[in-house]
């Protein structure tokens, strides 16, 4: 008898839990609006490592810093150090210049007047989705003018 209690203690639990990650599943796969939140849900908390890294930083130029220099030490690309600082290929660093340092590849805009993700998508080459984890941003996906964005994987 005392097996027995033991045993289902066991069981009924494990159970339980089998049938609520069921359930998940089922919505999840479903197209309801129910199924669409719990996968952005738990998007949200498995990508929550890679959506933090999402904020740009500043550095400081030291003597002997180059744009190739500086973009090899963050993993960037030369490209995104010289756009995310209005710079072009032929300018020429300062000691003590402070430049922003994006999270990763891409491009930094200030929405304009009818700028949506799809169009900005479409303008600078990326992937919405993209843009909506790296901003986290939540449907409908509505920006405001004169708002930061930061497009992973854009460019100009």
């Amino acid at each position: 008898m005392k097996n027995r209690k033991v045993l289902l203690a066991i069981i009924i639990p494990l159970l339980i839990v089998c049938i609520i990650a069921l359930v998940i599943f089922v919505l999840v796969q479903s197209n309801t609006p129910v199924g669409a939140n719990i996968q952005n849900f738990t998007n949200n908390i498995f990508n929550l490592n890679e959506r933090a890294r999402a904020s740009t930083i500043e550095y400081t130029v030291k003597s002997g810093d180059t744009v190739n220099s500086i973009a090899a030490d963050y993993s960037l690309k030369p490209q995104t150090i010289l756009w995310a600082n209005n710079l072009s290929s032929s300018d020429s660093l300062s000691k003590n210049q402070v430049l922003k340092i994006l999270p990763r590849d891409g491009v930094i805009v200030t929405v304009k007047e009818g700028d949506t993700v799809e169009s900005l998508t479409k303008k600078y080459s990326a992937n919405s989705s993209d843009i909506i984890d790296a901003n986290w941003l939540e449907a409908p996906y509505t920006l405001t003018v004169g708002q930061d964005v930061f497009i992973p994987n854009g460019t100009l």
